[in-house]
């Protein structure tokens, strides 16, 4: 499941970044930035899905720019970080791409992460499963099609 995803945790509210503008562009050659994909962050503060349905991604530099004036604006806090940038090399276009944001009006941090949801497992409890690890099979057809037999994920992946 190749991808790039973002989320951002307002770390000083303590909750998700609702509505704020991303922007996720690929550089070509030294100076060239294309833009691949755009959108808001939901109530979540996820923006699952930068990738226009159908792109195909390419080994190389990647930037997400986070427009953090806006959304600090809409709270009516003032911030030092009008824009938030993050660069990163994507080395394997085949795997899932998890770029999440930290932000406080005084600070941010990011990290590579891993994709997760809350699923039913067994006896209808709810757990943190890895996308990758649940659905690999299920989506790509491979061969660990079953791997996940009897660990409640049917559900999820329906």
């Amino acid at each position: 499941m190749a991808g790039i995803t973002t989320h951002i945790l307002d770390t000083a509210r303590g909750a998700p970044a609702r509505d704020v503008s991303i922007k996720l562009e690929y550089l070509e050659g030294k100076e060239n930035w294309h833009l691949v994909g755009s959108g808001k962050t939901n109530s979540d503060g996820r923006c699952p899905q930068l990738l226009p349905t159908g792109h195909v991604l390419a080994g190389g530099t990647y930037r997400i720019s986070f427009d953090t004036a806006g959304y600090f604006a809409s709270q009516n806090v003032e911030t030092f970080y009008p824009k938030v940038d993050i660069f990163f090399q994507l080395r394997d276009p085949h795997q899932h791409y998890h770029v999440p944001l930290l932000l406080a009006p005084w600070g941010y941090s990011t990290y590579r992460g891993k994709l997760t949801f809350l699923c039913c497992g067994e006896g209808n409890e709810l757990e943190l499963v890895d996308i990758e690890e649940a659905f690999v099979g299920k989506l790509e057809g491979g061969d660990d099609q079953e791997s996940h037999e009897g660990e409640g994920h049917e559900r999820c992946a329906q």
